[in-house]
């Protein structure tokens, strides 16, 4: 939930500066550094590589099934779009 609040008040704040609101850009950056402050710490890259490397070690051959062994071990601390791409480049250097 804060991490849609987040990507919402930062599209938002695009759309300011791109009509030249820069004041308004400027409150929604702030609520932005104000939630994020409530967010788990991220997680580092190379962890989510070694979770990947892992999955597909264990058998798992495809996107969908990496992503389901890998997600529940970060619960929330990883971003899914930064695993399903760690994933793909993984998978394609294992063919």
């Amino acid at each position: 939930m804060l991490r849609r609040g987040i990507k919402r008040r930062r599209e938002a704040a695009e759309q300011y500066a791109a009509g030249g609101r820069r004041d308004r850009a400027d409150q929604e950056l702030a609520e932005v550094k104000r939630l994020e402050e409530f967010l788990p710490a991220a997680v580092d890259p190379e962890e989510i590589r070694r979770a990947v490397r892992e999955a597909i070690a264990a058998g798992a051959k495809d996107v969908g099934k990496v992503m389901g062994q890998v997600m529940p071990k970060f619960k929330g601390r990883a971003d899914g779009k930064t695993v399903n791409a760690i994933a793909r480049e993984e998978l394609a250097a294992a063919v």
